[in-house]
């Protein structure tokens, strides 16, 4: 972002700043920290309003918040996919061991070969 900053860049660093204000929002309202809620709630656009006027002091802010960004972004897939693995599949896969069901319909004897139909009619093949 060297030059000459657009509104849309602008707009960008200043909800970059949202984040650390909403976060001491919260924690006001949990009463962790003694700063009435309702000042974080008037500091929000005000912030925001900052990062629109005189962006380029919080540019180093808004870098480091787009890396942050990007690296969730790219291990967002794999802890979601995770996440539904643990907790769908495998309890599922468990539940049914305990009630000795099997998708798979495989014997359960020495063998895994089984008897074949006697042929039909040529006419009907299926």
């Amino acid at each position: 972002m060297t030059g000459r900053i657009s509104a849309g860049q602008r707009f960008q660093i200043g909800a970059s700043l949202l984040p650390p204000v909403a976060l001491l929002w919260a924690a006001a309202r949990a009463g962790w920290v003694p700063v009435p809620p309702v000042a974080c709630l008037v500091a929000m656009p005000l912030v925001v309003l900052l990062g629109l006027v005189i962006p380029r002091p919080f540019q180093g802010w808004h870098r480091g918040v787009q890396r942050i960004q990007s690296w969730i972004g790219h291990r967002l897939l794999a802890l979601v996919l995770g996440l539904i693995f643990v907790l769908i599949l495998v309890p599922t896969a468990l539940l049914l061991r305990l009630l000795g069901r099997s998708f798979l319909e495989a014997p359960s004897g020495p063998s895994f070969w089984r008897r074949a139909r006697p042929p039909g009619s040529l006419r009907d093949p299926f």
